[in-house]
C-alpha cells in the first residue's frame, strides 16, 4: 500500500498482524468505512478525469 506509515496524517486501513487469526469486529467495520468513503472519492475522482476529457476533445476542434 502507497500510504503506510502515513496513519497520523491520514486513515489507512488496518492490517491483520502477523499470527492473527483474523480482525476484530471493530476493526472491520472501521475498514468497511474506510472504503466506502475512499470509493466516493475514488467515483469522483474518475467523473472529473472523464469530463476533462470530454471537455478537451470538445474545445479541441
Amino acid at each position: 500500500m502507497g500510504y503506510e506509515g502515513a496513519a497520523d496524517i491520514i486513515h489507512v486501513p488496518i492490517k491483520k498482524k502477523a499470527g492473527q487469526h483474523k480482525l476484530s469486529d471493530d476493526q472491520h467495520a472501521y475498514n468497511k468505512l474506510l472504503r466506502g468513503l475512499r470509493g466516493v472519492g475514488e467515483r469522483a475522482n474518475a467523473l472529473l478525469t472523464v469530463t476533462f476529457k470530454a471537455l478537451r476533445r470538445v474545445s479541441d476542434r
